[in-house]
């Protein structure tokens, strides 16, 4: 059996509702660079505001310094297309619990 070492420093993630939002708040507290993309370009200015918010409130109760919570946010971005995704280590989908609408996602990604 043969080892490969693998890092994972950038992740794309589709759907900035709820579970998005979530996931890119971890990866971005753990350092990594998100990539945000939603079919909605308006969904994504307010998943970065509730980031920024939430940052906020972690630092203001004492669980988060201000510098980390600025690195945070700067860590996500918005992807305006799927493929900005393209050298993302990882990419996550996080979109509406609909089969096709999935499959049709996947289709998309292969491409990238």
């Amino acid at each position: 059996m043969t080892s490969r070492n693998f890092s994972i420093e950038t992740i794309g993630i589709v759907g900035s509702g709820a579970m998005g939002r979530g996931i890119a708040q971890i990866a971005a507290l753990a350092g990594l660079s998100v990539r945000l993309y939603d079919t909605n370009p308006a969904a994504i200015g307010a998943a970065r505001d509730y980031l920024a918010e939430t940052f906020a409130k972690l630092t203001a109760k004492g669980k988060l310094d201000e510098a980390r919570s600025l690195a945070a946010l700067a860590n996500v971005k918005a992807a305006h297309a799927i493929s900005e995704l393209v050298d993302c280590d990882l990419v996550i989908e996080a979109i509406v619990e609909k089969l096709d609408v999935k499959q049709a996602l996947f289709r998309e990604l292969e491409t990238v």
